[in-house]
Order: C-alpha cells, then structure tokens, then sequence
C-alpha cells in the first residue's frame, strides 16, 4: 500500500481527490477522462429531456430542427475541451461516446430503438463523435 504524499501550500493541507474539475473539465487521477465524458453525458441527456418537453407531444419539431439542435447545441456541449481530453481516444472512450450519441440520433430520425448506430449515423449524415473530436 502506497501513502500518497502530504502536500501544504502557504500553511494549508491540499488534500487527494479522486477527481476534480478545471474549466470545465472533469479530471480524474489516472486521466483516463471517463468521468468527463460520464458527466457530459449526463448533462447532454438532461437537456434532450428538456427540448423534448419544451417541443411538446403533438408532433413536437421538424427534423430538419431537430438535426439542427443537435449539431448546435449538443454536439459543442460534448466537444468542449476536446483537444485536451480526446488526443487519443481509447476503445471505451470511443464506446462511450457513441451511447451517449445513440438516444439523440433516435430523436432526429425517428427510428426504432433496434436500428444499428451505424445505420443512423450513415442515414443522417452524422459522423461518430469520436471521428468529429
């Protein structure tokens, strides 16, 4: 079992984390940056969850503004810091990363819940998040 080290600054005791977050980035301490693409995850869903409240249930919005919404509002959300976090990106970064786009190609093409990603991505015209960072 390895002690971390004790570190003090001006009289104060900085204290380990698991991880923390730096302009908008979570970084957690082996760098493996899943926490950050986790909680921009969860941050991306929670905003489909509102526009699709705000749009309503009678038909809601067209696609075109919903194909619009997404490479605009969403897809810059989970960019944000990308040349920092996505230099290299490992196999369950890029598996993350494409469940977390998955529900909002459903919304924009309307499909059904077993259409393949691949096959949506091919339909819309979008290219997998890992491929755009």
């Amino acid at each position: 079992m390895v002690r971390s080290p004790k570190i003090t600054w001006n009289g104060c005791k900085i204290n380990r984390v698991k991880s923390f977050k730096y302009l908008g980035i979570h970084v957690d301490d082996r760098l493996n940056w899943l926490e950050h693409i986790n909680k921009q995850g969860e941050k991306a869903i929670k905003m489909q969850q509102n526009l699709k409240r705000i749009a309503g249930g009678n038909g809601g919005i067209s696609q075109i503004h919903r194909w619009t919404l997404y490479k605009t509002v969403i897809e810059r959300m989970l960019a944000h810091g990308s040349s920092a976090w996505c230099l290299n990106p490992t196999f369950k970064m890029k598996r993350k990363l494409s469940s977390i786009q998955r529900p909002f190609l459903l919304h924009i093409s309307g499909a059904y819940r077993t259409t393949p990603t691949a096959a949506l991505q091919t339909i819309l015209g979008i290219t997998p998040l890992h491929m755009q960072l």
